[in-house]
Formats: structure tokens, C-alpha cells, sequence
């Protein structure tokens, strides 16, 4: 708005602490920091002190964590191929069923007829007794 008003020609300077009430005084400019750099001064020594033992803790934690990429990788090998077996297994389980209801069918088929067999046993027994009486 005081754009607005600075552009119509109006007087502003009313309007400014109202502003500067209500949004705090404005801030003064940057001013451009230009430091000089310090020669052999002892902050240009504790950098130079300092930068080995950072790049060594940054050395030691790449290191680390190389490390635990390499334990990831391993542990979802190993998990992708337990995966895979356990995979196999379940794709192979109806197939199994469908064998052991198989076999249960068919011993169950060979009991009834060893049973029915059994059954009929006494009564060949009694017709071939009595074809060889009517022969005889």
C-alpha cells in the first residue's frame, strides 16, 4: 500500500509509524562483508589444524557406513533367497496334497475291495462246495 501511495503522490511519512508499529522498524540494508582474509593468524591455524581430524571422521564414518551397506546387501541376499525357498515349497504344497489324497483314495479303494473280497469269500466257498456236490 505505500507503494501504492508513494506512486500517487501522496505523503507516506503518516503512514510510517503505523507501518513500523505494526511490522517492526525496517531492517537496514546488508552491508556487504567483504572479510579480508587474516594471514598466519591463529583461526587460519586451528582451520588447518582441524581439516585433517574432519577428514578422517568423515573418512571413518564413509567406512561405517560402507560397512553397513555391504551387511544390508548380504542380509536381503540371504532373505530373497530363503524367500525363494519358502516360495517353492508353497507352490509345490498343492501338488503334494493332491498326491497324499491320491494315495488315501486308492488305499481306501484297495481296503474296500480286499473287504468286499473277504465278505464274498465265504459264499464262493459255499457255491464251488455246492457245484461239486451237483458234479459228484
Amino acid at each position: 500500500m505505500p507503494r501504492d501511495c508513494v506512486e500517487a503522490g501522496h505523503e507516506v511519512e503518516e503512514r510510517d509509524p503505523l507501518s513500523n508499529e505494526i511490522f517492526g522498524e525496517p531492517a537496514d540494508p546488508p552491508t556487504s562483508c567483504d572479510p579480508k582474509p587474516a594471514q598466519n593468524s591463529n583461526q587460519d591455524r586451528g582451520l588447518l589444524n582441524r581439516a585433517p581430524r574432519e577428514f578422517e571422521a568423515t573418512q571413518d564414518r564413509a567406512v561405517h557406513l560402507k560397512d553397513q551397506v555391504t551387511e544390508r546387501d548380504s542380509s536381503t541376499s540371504t532373505i530373497e533367497h530363503q524367500l525363494s525357498a519358502y516360495r517353492a515349497v508353497a507352490e509345490s504344497l498343492p501338488g503334494q496334497i493332491d498326491e497324499v489324497s491320491r494315495a488315501g483314495d486308492e488305499t481306501k479303494n484297495f481296503e474296500t475291495a480286499r473287504l468286499v473280497r473277504q465278505a464274498v469269500s465265504p459264499v464262493t466257498a459255499v457255491a464251488a462246495v455246492n457245484k461239486m456236490r451237483d458234479a459228484g
